[in-house]
């Protein structure tokens, strides 16, 4: 099998029969396994659908929970195009009371089996045990097996980055592209009279033309309550018309200040639910956004021109923001360095800064510019063709 790593993806190109050089002008067939949230699926999901209208077949496999949430393929990519769900493994033990009976998964009867304090002493004991290296979490292992990498970026946007891996690696890296947001519309955000559009739709139609700043942080980010008060206070203090996608707050773990929707209704929304995110941001009211920094969230929001006003939190979403800063398309909330912490004060001044400032036109600039090179059709294209070509090329026949 051909390994390819990318970003979290891990992809297969089944061996099947060729003319013996590891060419062959015969379908692939492409196994798919992305990380399991939907801001990694979608985006993969929509390459599947690419690399079937190619006339490829494609095996996509996730948790059987985010299978069911997924859009289907078009019906005329169905027989291309499969869904396989891999159940996750459970852990019978959900709780220490759990251990204290016999195994059931031996295929013998016994007695044998832990009390409760004999448990809890080797819980307790474990506690201030340091881990050391954990070779499963190993990335650079990971790499050293790959046959060529395929990241989901360009060389417009990251040439010398690309050139830097291939060189480091001494493998192939391929950029696939940026798999442009207009191709992963999903049929909820297609309905032009989903009431939820409508209401929306009606609220931004009333202000003025690049005047709203769009504030979103994603579905797997959690807020601390003290992090979500200062960015409110700051959102209230800034003075801008906002629009807010607050998720959180509907399943009750979070709170707003007290009275900040009646202080700021007459120019915000906080919206509690699913929000169309791709139709709002091609709306002409917004006029820039507040983002975690995201990849998929990011070229989203530049693939319509905006700029951007970074909060960066996890993993790699630190290093894309600054990245972006290095663009001059984002500007970042400036934070204390050693616990991470901001102020209201930074919160206005940089989305002000960004939005409505002059100091700032430059990157709104910016930003318009770069868009145009997310959202070129021709250039995405360009990209699939390449990656469909180096998969042709690297499968390997079947013996």
């Amino acid at each position: 099998m051909l390994k390819l790593w990318s970003c979290l993806l891990f992809m297969h190109t089944i061996p099947c029969n060729g003319n013996g050089n590891g060419k062959s002008d015969r379908p692939l067939h492409v196994a798919m396994l992305p990380w399991l949230a939907m801001g990694h699926i979608y985006p993969y999901f929509e390459l599947a659908k690419i690399v079937a209208q190619k006339g490829h077949s494609v095996t996509f496999i996730n948790s059987p929970k985010n299978i069911d949430r997924m859009p289907k393929p078009p019906k005329t990519l169905e027989p291309l195009i499969k869904l396989v769900k891999l159940p996750l493994p459970q852990d019978k033990n959900k709780s220490l009371e759990s251990m204290c009976s016999p195994p059931t998964w031996l295929p013998f009867k016994t007695t044998m089996h832990f009390k409760m304090f004999e448990i809890i002493r080797a819980v307790m004991s474990a506690r201030d045990e340091k881990t050391g290296e954990i070779d499963k979490f190993d990335l650079h292992k990971a790499y050293s097996g790959c046959d060529l990498f395929l990241l989901r970026t360009s060389r417009e946007l990251e040439g010398e980055w690309l050139d830097y891996i291939a060189d480091k690696y001494n493998v192939p890296v391929v950029p696939v592209g940026l798999l442009p947001p207009s191709m992963q519309i999903t049929d909820q955000e297609k309905e032009e009279n989903n009431p939820d559009w409508v209401q929306i739709k009606e609220w931004l139609d009333s202000q003025r033309s690049s005047s709203v700043v769009y504030i979103g942080f994603g579905s797997e980010l959690k807020l601390s309550q003290e992090d979500l008060t200062e960015l409110a206070y700051g959102i209230e203090l800034s003075g801008l018309p906002f629009f807010w996608a607050l998720k959180n707050l509907k399943e009750g773990s979070l709170e707003l200040p007290k009275g900040f929707e009646d202080r700021t209704k007459d120019r915000g929304v906080v919206w509690k639910t699913w929000a169309p995110q791709l139709k709002i941001l091609a709306h002409g009211a917004i006029g820039g956004c507040m983002s975690h920094c995201g990849s998929g969230s990011v070229i989203e929001k530049i693939h319509y021109g905006h700029v951007l006003v970074t909060l960066p939190y996890l993993l790699d979403q630190a290093l894309f923001s600054r990245a972006l800063v290095e663009k001059k398309v984002a500007i970042e909330v400036p934070r204390n360095e050693q616990d991470g912490s901001f102020t209201r004060e930074s919160v206005a001044k940089t989305l002000k800064l960004a939005i409505v400032d002059e100091e700032g036109k430059s990157f709104r600039e910016n930003a318009k510019e770069m868009g145009k090179i997310f959202s070129s059709k021709e250039i995405h294209d360009h990209y699939i063709e390449d990656f469909i070509a180096v998969l042709q090329k690297y499968r390997k026949p079947s013996h």
